[in-house]
């Protein structure tokens, strides 16, 4: 891809709506992500497993971005670059997807994957973020919409299609007490409170506004309940928590 080739193309994907449908990969954590700051370093992002000539436009789309820094390398540097936050992964076919992000966890179970991929059954979007990753996009998405993912993934905070939070909600409504793990009888009001926030995306600044509370002590009860069940991060806590309707348990 030439140089007036690549600014041609970031020019107009910059100006061009999304092909893929907004509402789609609008989330409840979108509006806090949008909130900040310009003046933060960009999010490093690596890049496996997607075909080398679309690593090669991602990175002449973000060139020069204030937001998201595209690092091209083999998947071996990019594994030993501590200086990563997020990995954008993809693959041919879900047998190869699912291989690649367990060798990611075995290597760096710090970093945070971002799927991209075609694919948009919520079956599919499901699975990937019960195996770990911190969310899906498109790969049809514009360059807003990719920064955006980027940003929420690198807080901590999980990136999926409304439609795909919606169904983790009535999954964990609807699903019968006797399937899993109830919530352990000690869980108060309010760590179940947390618990319905962190389960609709909310990242720790939306739950403690909403709960009036400050960013610490959402802290220190998400780090209570994860301590509770035995897991060490937010995606693991919200997937058991799914997987185990623990708010089926009376208040």
């Amino acid at each position: 891809m030439g140089t007036k080739q690549a600014g041609k193309a970031r020019q107009s994907q910059k100006s061009k709506p999304s092909r893929s449908a907004g509402a789609a990969l609008s989330t409840s954590a979108q509006a806090v992500g949008s909130s900040r700051t310009a003046a933060a370093a960009p999010v490093r992002v690596g890049v496996v497993g997607v075909p080398p000539m679309m690593v090669i436009g991602l990175a002449a789309l973000f060139e020069g971005s204030p937001k998201v820094c595209i690092v091209q390398d083999g998947i071996l540097e990019l594994l030993r670059d501590s200086s990563l936050t997020v990995l954008l992964v993809g693959a041919p076919n879900e047998s190869a997807l699912q291989e690649l992000m367990a060798t990611v966890r075995v290597y760096r179970p710090d970093v945070r994957m971002l799927v991209f991929s075609p694919a948009v059954a919520e079956e599919d979007i499901l699975r990937v973020i019960a195996a770990g990753a911190k969310g899906h996009l498109h790969d049809a998405a514009s360059v807003a919409e990719i920064e955006q993912a980027v940003q929420i993934v690198a807080s901590g905070s999980i990136w999926a299609p409304r439609r795909v939070l919606a169904l983790l909600i009535e999954r964990l409504t609807l699903a019968s007490p006797v399937r899993g793990q109830r919530a352990p009888a000690e869980l108060t009001l309010r760590e179940r409170d947390v618990m319905e926030l962190l389960l609709a995306g909310h990242p720790n600044k939306a739950i403690a506004s909403a709960m009036k509370i400050d960013e610490q002590t959402v802290k220190a009860y998400v780090s209570r309940l994860m301590r509770k069940v035995g897991v060490k991060s937010r995606t693991a806590l919200t997937m058991h928590a799914v997987e185990n309707a623990w708010l089926e348990t009376p208040r």
